[in-house]
């Protein structure tokens, strides 16, 4: 029916644009955007964390993982950590959302999110972790407790006892 020519052009044709679909589709990048709020949360606040994704469907699972600590870390700490990991959920096409609940004063938090396709494998991780990740990597905050959260009680005391001490003084110097 064709020549011989005509197949061969045919299934050159074929290969080059299945070998392009192929390529294409393996090297799809899955992209991430991750925010929080609130970013300077107090031990009264859970942090939502948002992560944007740039596509809608092939995902299975999106983890959001954090780790705290009370001391400055040291080299290899978020190695050694005890990590714990949210399984957030889809609350809009492409966004993600996880709690992270709230931590004492003093505080420290870092955490990573990661997305699963759905063979199980991982195709991203915000923030993009490359060698020697395990220094600094991941997004982080402090808890703080605001000044009056911290000081509130002391505060109010010490302002009733300047008010007695001056209310005594206005009281003898009218004797």
């Amino acid at each position: 029916m064709f020549g011989k020519s005509v197949r061969r052009e045919f299934m050159l044709a074929f290969a080059i644009l299945l070998s392009l679909v192929l390529i294409s589709y393996s090297s799809a990048a899955v992209g991430v955007k991750t925010d929080w709020e609130p970013k300077r949360p107090t031990p009264n606040d859970d942090v939502t964390v948002t992560s944007t994704l740039n596509v809608t469907t092939g995902i299975s699972r999106v983890v959001l993982s954090y780790v705290t600590f009370e001391k400055p870390p040291t080299e290899g700490w978020e190695v050694d950590a005890d990590w714990h990991n949210v399984t957030m959920k889809s609350v809009d096409g492409g966004k993600y959302e996880g709690v992270i609940p709230k931590q004492r004063d003093d505080i420290a938090v870092k955490f990573i999110v990661t997305v699963y396709d759905l063979e199980g494998e991982i195709v991203a991780v915000d923030p993009q972790l490359g060698p020697g990740w395990a220094v600094g990597a991941g997004y982080g905050y402090t808890s703080r407790a605001t000044f009056f959260e911290k000081y509130g009680l002391w505060l109010g005391v010490g302002v009733g006892v300047v008010i007695v001490l001056i209310v005594a003084g206005v009281a003898v110097r009218r004797r």
